[in-house]
């Protein structure tokens, strides 16, 4: 690929010297030594030529590929949310999105074609994932990329023909000149023979410090000494300087692992909040500790976290601590005293050691109805929360007063999952920002400085829920279409949710919009002989309100309008059909709970079933109606089975197949002959 690339460049190299080079008669060079040349192949053209290569490392968020990079703008879509990077500084935002949650899988899909450049500045246009893999499988970690050091630019070249003349001074302003300069001047066809680098240089280490080099003996050792440090640790100084410890300390919550070389703190969790407040937990007696923290410079400019204000524990936890080592997820720090000098050893535990996360919480809350306590209140009667999907919180009196109704929320921060409450009147007192420190599906407990609240679920959950019954089924009905064939029918609308209704309990409505349900406008005046009004199909929206508070949830009836005439049969052909062979259940309600059985019909009205080992014997017989063909089971007994007790109408009829429906029941039978 070198090689190929490299023919490439010696055409264009020298077009790029018409307009970057100066005549030899402007300029006054000193004819060079051979010390002073870089020789094609040698090991400061090879090392400058690894300088100069194409990092790819430095988007491997995106690729996962240190021997290639994406060419930039690109639209991703990270775990669907598609975001377009324009710049290197934009690839913090996919790291953002990877985490907002810890547990969750992470995916990145690039919107083709996009363009890659290899570490030689080869573009090559990638049009699926198939091709991009192509690359990415066969990239390896190319020590020929020397990533922690670069040069200064603008740097300049002096170039001599055979007899030691300068011919030419090349400005190069950039790694992608410099690296075709140097793949160039390995081909003489042009009549250059040799180059040396105009110095001083200016070398930019990755910790940001600078170095000047004098020769070229200076330049190879400099990037030696850099190229011999350049590994996966040397980020750590860089992630030591305040703003990136202050971004750490607020990513989850720390432990303090070791205090002064003891254990006497390492139940203790330490959340420096954004705010500056800092909140410090005993795990084993939820004990909470109040105070401030924040960032500055020490006189040695090492980052300096400043612990004020503390509640508790300010002798040996307050102060000003030095971060003397550091990684992203481990800090040591030191506070030096008059007397002595203490050490401080934390480490971060981010939200998967939690039980739950805040996607958990939210649906632990919104499940059914919890009791709430606080060492902010005592001594009252214990009220039922319910958390609503649309963010309203219900607080249902367990005395009969007045439902009380206000706002909740939770997100994910960088101190973990924080449970936000609004409430007025008597829960006022608990309307904050609360971090979570503990939960599971029946209990969570969270903090705010040194105040607590702990939500525990109600043990009769489905009980107490005024709504559990409502959302245990499909609502679903289904009328036939009559003598005539128009897609209306007329329903009862009472009859869905008859056996969930409880009068003393329950307001319900019925709307033809959703919108009219919200704000309980419209109703159906008279739901038990409801025609729909949309041919064949229809939804109507059912408001339930819990009585005596403002506690609301809206439900949905699906309306379906059959023609039972399709496919009718006479009844002489139902029977007949009926008698030959052996039917089996091969649907009930659009479930399989009837299957196991096979029906035997005799001609004597007998019906014969067999199923899960045992023998039910019942009665059957058909008549004709206005609508078509009632299929009659009776004295039908047997777990289960005895559901297909009462009148069928036949809707579909075929030879070897009959659909039946009775009431909102539908029975589908196949039969089987030997």
């Amino acid at each position: 690929m070198k090689n190929t690339f490299k023919q490439f460049l010696v055409l264009t190299f020298f077009a790029f010297l018409t307009f970057n080079s100066c005549q030899n008669e402007t300029i006054e060079v000193n004819n060079p030594n051979e010390q002073e040349t870089i020789v094609p192949n040698s090991a400061l053209a090879d090392l400058i030529l690894s300088t100069s290569s194409n990092n790819g490392a430095l988007d491997d968020v995106l690729d996962n590929a240190n021997c290639l990079a994406v060419n930039l703008p690109v639209t991703v879509i990270v775990n669907d949310i598609t975001i377009t990077i324009n710049t290197i500084e934009d690839l913090s935002l996919i790291v953002q999105i990877y985490d907002e949650f810890e547990n969750d899988d992470d995916i990145l899909e690039f919107l083709f074609p996009i363009t890659i450049v290899l570490n030689d500045y080869t573009e090559i246009t990638i049009n699926n994932d198939d091709e991009l893999e192509v690359f990415v499988d066969e990239c390896s970690e190319d020590d020929d990329v020397i990533e922690c050091v670069d040069f200064q630019y603008p740097i300049s070249f002096s170039l001599y023909n055979a007899d030691f003349q300068v011919t030419d001074t090349v400005i190069i302003e950039n790694d992608e000149a410099l690296y075709a300069f140097l793949e160039s001047i390995e081909d003489s066809n042009e009549g250059v023979v040799l180059a040396s680098l105009n110095f001083p240089v200016t070398l930019i280490y990755g910790n940001g410090e600078t170095l000047e080099v004098h020769t070229n003996q200076e330049l190879e050792a400099a990037i030696n000494a850099a190229d011999g440090n350049c590994n996966d640790d040397d980020d750590v100084e860089e992630n030591c300087t305040p703003d990136d410890v202050a971004m750490n300390l607020q990513n989850c919550y720390w432990r303090i692992v070791t205090f002064n070389g003891d254990d006497n703190y390492i139940t203790y969790k330490l959340f420096f909040n954004e705010n500056g407040t800092l909140n410090i937990i005993d795990g084993d007696t939820t004990v909470a500790i109040g105070g401030n923290w924040n960032m500055s410079t020490s006189n040695d400019g090492l980052p300096e976290i400043v612990i004020s204000e503390l509640t508790a524990f300010s002798d040996d936890l307050g102060g000003s601590w030095i971060v003397v080592e550091c990684d992203d997820d481990r800090f040591e720090l030191v506070r030096a005293l008059e007397e002595n000098t203490s050490t401080i050893v934390i480490e971060q535990e981010c939200e998967d050691d939690l039980d739950c996360s805040a996607e958990d919480i939210s649906m632990y809350l919104q499940e059914c109805f919890w009791y709430a306590g606080s060492n902010l209140y005592n001594n009252i009667v214990s009220d039922l929360f319910y958390f609503g999907e649309n963010n309203t919180v219900t607080v249902v009196s367990t005395q009969g007063a007045e439902a009380i109704t206000g706002v909740w929320g939770i997100e994910q921060t960088a101190t973990g999952a924080m449970i936000t409450l609004d409430i007025p009147g008597f829960y006022e007192i608990i309307s904050l920002q609360w971090v979570v420190t503990e939960c599971d599906d029946n209990r969570i407990k969270m903090w705010n400085g040194n105040d607590y609240v702990v939500f525990e679920k109600d043990e009769d959950c489905i009980e107490n829920n005024p709504f559990e019954c409502f959302t245990s089924f499909e609502a679903q009905l289904t009328e036939c279409d009559g003598d005539t064939v128009d897609g209306f029918a007329v329903f009862n609308l009472t009859n869905v949710f008859a056996n969930c209704i409880q009068p003393n309990n329950h307001t319900v409505s019925y709307h033809q919009t959703i919108q009219d349900a919200e704000i309980n406008v419209n109703a159906i005046p008279n739901p038990s002989a409801y025609m729909n009004i949309t041919q064949s199909s229809q939804t109507i929206f059912v408001r339930v309100e819990l009585n005596g508070s403002s506690l609301s949830q809206i439900f949905e009836i699906n309306l379906f309008v059959e023609d039972c005439n399709v496919g009718s049969c006479t009844e002489a052909q139902v029977d007949g059909f009926l008698l030959e062979c052996i039917w089996n259940v091969v649907n009930y309600n659009s479930n399989n709970d009837l299957v196991v059985y096979d029906f035997n019909f005799n001609a004597e009205g007998e019906l014969i079933i067999t199923g899960e080992d045992a023998t039910y014997t019942g009665m059957w017989s058909t008549s004709q109606s206005a609508d078509g063909v009632m299929v009659e089971f009776s004295n039908v007994a047997g777990p289960n089975i005895q559901a297909i007790n009462g009148n069928w109408l036949v809707v579909e009829c075929e030879e070897n197949r009959l659909q039946l429906h009775s009431e909102n029941n539908i029975l589908v039978i196949e039969r089987t002959c030997g």
